[in-house]
């Protein structure tokens, strides 16, 4: 007794297995690259008797390939993981939310170090420093007691 279901529809990964149902896994391996198959036509066709009255089934696509109305959709996050417009929008998206938050930050940082001149914690730069001889005479020891430090 032949099986109800089309020998050719089988997993896309794995040929030697199939799902009973329709299933978006399962592919029509009748083809050199197994193409996914429409849910409808798996249950009108490839998962009942009627496979055998199938082209690909018949002749093996051999005409013109799988065709396109019998290629299964892909799920819209497949679609939008492919889509290159999704892809650049994200990004723009993401880039945008960035310079809103680093901005204001970056802006924060620039402000700190201009107070921290102005209340003296970092020297403006053209402030000038003594040089070694002038620390060292600037303590000269008195009445013959030497300077530790």
């Amino acid at each position: 007794m032949e099986s109800k279901i089309c020998p050719y529809l089988c997993l896309v990964d794995d040929p030697s297995s199939c799902k009973d149902f329709p299933y978006e896994g399962n592919a029509c391996h009748r083809v050199k690259k197994p193409v996914p198959v429409k849910l409808s036509y798996q249950k009108s066709h490839c998962l009942t008797e009627a496979h055998t009255r199938c082209a690909g089934y018949i002749t093996g696509w051999e005409t013109g390939g799988f065709p396109k109305f019998l290629r299964a959709d892909y799920p819209n996050w497949k679609r939008a993981l492919f889509n290159t417009k999704v892809w650049l929008v994200s990004l723009s998206i993401i880039f945008l939310f960035l310079l809103v938050i680093l901005i204001p930050q970056i802006t924060n940082i620039g402000e700190e170090i201009g107070a921290r001149n102005n209340d003296g914690l970092i020297p403006p730069a053209e402030t000038e420093y003594p040089t070694l001889t002038e620390t060292l005479y600037a303590h000269k020891p008195t009445n013959g007691h030497t300077n530790t430090q």
